[in-house]
């Protein structure tokens, strides 16, 4: 037997413990900085790592700072504050509640599964951060009350779902990822004592006396260039970072090693290209030492006051030069073994299927509600039409009283004017339609056709798992076919593909032209399309039935520019052995997606129209 396997679990092992000291060392520097580095983005699943790095955080953080809890269900009114309809309603006076932003103020903000929260809840939380104090405007209560807290978001997303949004990951300076500690990993570590706790206590008592060389931020701003990073706030950040390193180190200023490490803590999880450093920028480490002065003073006897000049941070050059060469080993790996343009991106809503959101009245998540009357189409919100009408009820009896409208001894009625009605309003997500335009010509050899049947069997399967529609086009002979028109039954769309003859001409225009028609009819009916060509690149058949390559390539040209004029969105897969130019061309014209099915299998191709799905124009 070979040693490999205990290997392999030694290494996993040790990368953990590596991988949890540097989640200690961001726990640290958050219970240092507090609300002044943002906050924290937890990657993580539920877990005993996660459970053991919050109680770590708790533990270094005062006692006496209090933690609030939200989660993406919460409504509008219990996170933003406003009215409390339940005590107003019980006293007959109007009376409020600040919410959970409010809450927060001078503690922690933990958010569980902060990658699920909407645009709405984003755009409170992002506007607390950057303002420090949180406005409440909304059932009658104007106010400005403080709101400065530490941001613990827990990011539970799965590989291929979407990230955190881009906006409140940009207000986070750390980032940590405990989903590669395994349990083994973690019972090799030891618990945090009670001195460490002492110790960050001190390092927050004398962050401010911390000094920071002038060259730091200016060499902060070059590297985050370099690294692509194009928001202002990551330098800031590190540089924050880098003095809570300071203050931990009983160190008077920022040194060399401090900021290093806050490069690689705050811009290694966003990085966008992999810095290298210039080739003619010598290393300080190859610099020829000075000859020692034999009149200076051995260095044990140098007073404790002296700063040895080792640490001592060099001059802008140099400093940007270091900092860009601790980069690379904090560097995500999916940076170098994929594009920028294949990551995961968020895209509102993105639960399983894949097209855009769209406003209903009807069904979907909740929104806030708006004011106006419902009818047949839009159903009254009762809490928040009783929410509008609380504040003006004491008004609303004097009035009463002096039109001779109540009499003494009457019971308190909620009294509700037209202007406080409030109809229910939703979110959902709009319906994909895949519309599959198959060659089945001649030129396209059965055995070719045979693959290509595989690949779109593979594709119907990831449409029907993601509620999708689909339907299936085919074009061989003089004209197209509409084989199957759209459905969710997966059966009947593998019964049509399964009957696709094979055989005669190429009628690529009228397969495209059959295809923007069905995808207009879709869009008629408030669906999506979603156009997804096979094809050999061989088109020989007019939309006239004709013979006559030349007008055949003009005429599929023409379409894919209608096409694109439309903004449907088209995927064409080259099926030919050695791939046609005029093929990505089409896709070209048509400012679609091309790709090679030689060059990619099944799977690839599903990603592309999954992708293509989620980045539908949202216009439309």
């Amino acid at each position: 037997m070979t040693p490999e396997p205990a290997t392999t679990a030694d290494s996993i092992v040790d990368a953990g413990i590596e991988a949890w000291a540097l989640a200690v060392q961001v726990a640290e520097i958050a219970a240092v900085c507090g609300a002044r580095i943002g906050g924290v983005q937890v990657r993580s699943w539920a877990s005993p790592a996660r459970d053991r790095w919050l109680e770590l955080l708790r533990d270094l953080l005062p006692p006496e700072e209090r933690w609030v809890v939200v989660h993406p269900e919460v409504d509008d009114t219990r996170l933003q504050g406003g009215i409390d309809l339940g005590a107003t309603l019980g006293t007959g006076k109007p009376s409020y509640d600040s919410g959970l932003i409010a809450a927060a103020d001078g503690g922690v903000l933990l958010i569980r599964m902060a990658e699920r929260l909407f645009d709405r809840q984003l755009g409170t939380i992002n506007a607390a951060l950057d303002e420090g104090q949180h406005r409440i405007e909304r059932d009658g209560l104007s106010a400005v009350v403080p709101a400065r807290f530490l941001t613990v978001a827990l990011d539970e997303s799965l590989p291929e779902e979407p990230l955190l949004a881009a906006s409140l990951a940009e207000r986070l300076a750390l980032v940590v990822d405990l989903n590669s500690i395994p349990l083994a990993a973690l019972s090799l570590t030891h618990e945090f004592a009670a001195a460490d706790a002492a110790q960050v206590a001190v390092a927050r008592a004398r962050l401010a006396a911390v000094t920071v060389p002038e060259q730091l931020l200016p060499a902060l701003c070059q590297t985050a260039r370099a690294a692509g990073i194009e928001s202002l706030r990551p330098p800031l950040q590190a540089l924050r970072a880098a003095a809570a390193l300071a203050a931990l180190g009983n160190a008077e200023a920022v040194e060399r090693a401090h900021a290093e490490l806050a490069v690689r803590l705050v811009y290694g999880p966003r990085a966008r290209v992999a810095p290298e450093p210039a080739e003619d920028a010598a290393p300080p480490e190859s610099e020829p030492a000075e000859d020692p002065d034999p009149d200076a003073a051995p260095e044990e006897d140098r007073a404790d006051g002296d700063t040895d000049e080792s640490e001592t941070l060099p001059d802008l050059n140099d400093l940007a030069e270091i900092l860009l060469a601790a980069l690379p080993a904090a560097l995500p790996e999916q940076l170098l073994s994929r594009p920028l343009s294949g990551m995961r991106v968020r895209t509102e809503g993105a639960t399983g299927r894949s097209g855009p959101r769209r406003r209903s009245f009807q069904r979907g998540a909740p929104l806030s509600p708006l004011p106006g009357v419902p009818d047949g189409r839009r159903r009254l919100d009762l809490p928040a039409t009783l929410r509008r009408a609380a504040p003006w009820q004491p008004l609303r009896r004097d009035r009463a009283a002096m039109q001779g409208r109540s009499a003494a001894g009457e019971p308190d009625r909620v009294l509700i004017e037209n202007d406080d009605l409030t109809v229910k309003r939703f979110t959902q997500q709009a319906a994909v339609v895949t519309i599959f335009l198959v060659d089945a010509s001649g030129s396209q050899a059965m055995q070719r056709l045979g693959e290509v049947k595989g690949a779109v069997e593979r594709l119907l399967a990831e449409c029907y798992v993601r509620r999708d529609e689909v339907a299936l086009v085919s074009f061989r002979g003089a004209q197209a076919e509409l084989l199957l028109p759209p459905t969710r039954s997966l059966v009947r769309a593998k019964r049509s593909l399964a009957a696709l003859p094979g055989g005669g001409g190429t009628p690529l225009a009228s397969g495209l032209k059959l295809g923007l028609a069905q995808a207009q009819r879709v869009q008629r009916s408030g669906a999506v399309p979603l156009l997804v060509l096979l094809c050999d690149g061989r088109p020989n058949v007019t939309l006239a039935g004709t013979g006559g390559r030349a007008q055949a390539a003009e005429e599929a040209t023409a379409l894919a520019r209608a096409i694109a004029a439309l903004a449907v969105p088209l995927l064409v897969v080259d099926t030919s052995m050695r791939g046609q130019a005029f093929l990505a061309d089409l896709a070209q014209d048509a400012e679609g997606a091309y790709e090679r099915l030689p060059n990619v299998d099944s799977a690839t191709l599903s990603a592309e129209v999954q992708r293509l799905g989620q980045g539908l124009r949202k216009a439309q």
